[in-house]
């Protein structure tokens, strides 16, 4: 009964190991494939961020190079108007000095001459500003384009270690797969150990069980040899006193017979 429950105890043990290596060796593959195709995707996913981070940075370009365009040519058209103004103040004031009959030369010179001076400021300040706003947009325009390309760069690498990691997915699943193997051959070990050991306990039974035998055969026959023994003792006995009974018959018979034909002792 024994033997029979440690082989049975074997057996299982063999098929638990082989079930749980199978089982663990399907969830291995599956996780594999998941990663891989997981890296995939969000390499995939990151790579289509990058383009559109650097298409969004060169709209975004774009727009500030259209408003500093815009900007020049506002700043052109301000300054058309300005230059416009300027020499209609300074028409109205010679016609002004012509009309009163106040020679041009003198104070009216020094004052169209101031006139001239203003606008010729005015027109350099309008310039200036114009071209400080239209400097400010095309600098914004170039840190979008470079903001945009370092999005894209950095959205490229994590791209690249996303797939790096799927590339890497095999091999996690090579070492998981030996370690998988390792804890089966364990198991099987454990089981072909479980078998010698009930192999072992049905062979010391059954020597036990002889030896158990071969001590009471020995018991008997030494009470066989004891009875034989005695018996022959017995035997002895009996002859000697068959001897002993026959020698005085004989001599009872010699004295009768003696006695018989008148001899006394």
């Amino acid at each position: 009964m024994q033997y029979n429950a440690q082989k049975e105890a074997a057996r299982n043990q063999e098929a638990l190991t082989k079930y749980n290596y199978a089982v663990q060796a399907q969830n291995i593959r599956q996780q594999q494939a998941l990663a891989e195709w997981s890296a995939r995707a969000q390499a995939g996913q990151v790579e289509a961020n990058a383009a559109i981070a650097r298409q969004t940075a060169e709209t975004n370009a774009r727009m500030l190079e259209g408003q500093a365009q815009g900007e020049l040519s506002r700043g052109v058209e301000q300054q058309r108007r300005t230059r416009e103004d300027q020499l209609r103040v300074a028409a109205l004031q010679r016609a002004r000095f012509a009309k009163g009959g106040v020679a041009m030369a003198g104070s009216p010179v020094e004052v169209l001459a101031e006139s001239a001076r203003y606008m010729q400021l005015a027109l350099s300040d309008a310039w200036y500003e114009t071209n400080t706003k239209r400097d400010s947009l095309l600098w914004d325009a170039q840190m979008q384009r470079y903001g945009g390309e370092v999005s894209s760069a950095q959205y490229k690498m994590q791209a690249s270690l996303l797939r790096a990691e799927g590339a890497l997915a095999p091999v996690r699943a090579r070492m998981q797969m030996r370690e998988a193997e390792f804890h089966r051959l364990a198991g099987l070990n454990e089981a072909s150990g479980m078998k010698s050991a009930a192999t072992a306990g049905l062979v010391t039974g059954i020597g036990t069980t002889m030896l158990s035998l071969a001590g009471s055969y020995g018991t008997w026959g030494s009470l066989f040899g004891e009875t034989a023994k005695g018996a022959g003792a017995a035997a002895s006995t009996g002859a000697a006193m068959n001897a002993s009974a026959k020698g005085t018959g004989t001599v009872l018979a010699t004295k009768a017979k003696v006695t018989g034909f008148g001899f006394k002792f």
